[in-house]
């Protein structure tokens, strides 16, 4: 990895080991170990999603929200620790400059939407102190931070 050029924003990954119920050096898919390296990544942001209606039921996942999350954060944690040679977790713009002189990739977890927040916006802290760096407040559905859409003319 001598060259550092891509920093991508977002990827399902952590939802799709979920689902999988597999570890990211098994993994498949769109983002694997393999392709961040080939690919120059600077930067992978990992998001975290909290399945919600339809895609909650199809999958039967019953877990509140907030629990969700804490299970996904967990799964994060242990996927990029277990691979120390490879990422370094963001916590904060030095790490993502200090990466590159190891030879490593910056991982930022990072949340689709505030549906894990639960209508406490109080878990705006729990998410930081666990390591969320950036937050999309909305996806499809409404939440406690706002609506996607409106059917209303401005």
């Amino acid at each position: 990895m001598n060259s550092h050029l891509i920093v991508d924003l977002h990827c399902d990954t952590l939802l799709e080991l979920r689902f999988q119920n597999k570890h990211l050096s098994e993994y498949e898919g769109h983002i694997t170990p393999e392709k961040l390296c080939i690919g120059n990544s600077l930067l992978q942001s990992f998001a975290v999603f909290t399945p919600t209606n339809g895609i909650a039921e199809r999958h039967q996942i019953t877990d509140s929200p907030l629990k969700w999350f804490h299970d996904t954060v967990d799964l994060f944690d242990r996927e990029i620790t277990s691979m120390p040679e490879l990422f370094m977790p963001v916590r904060n713009s030095y790490d993502i400059r200090k990466a590159p002189s190891q030879n490593k990739i910056s991982a930022l977890l990072t949340m689709e939407d505030c549906t894990s927040a639960d209508g406490n916006l109080s878990n705006l802290q729990t998410f930081y102190d666990r390591g969320v760096r950036m937050i999309g407040l909305i996806w499809n559905y409404e939440n406690c931070m706002g609506y996607p859409s409106s059917n209303s003319p401005v």
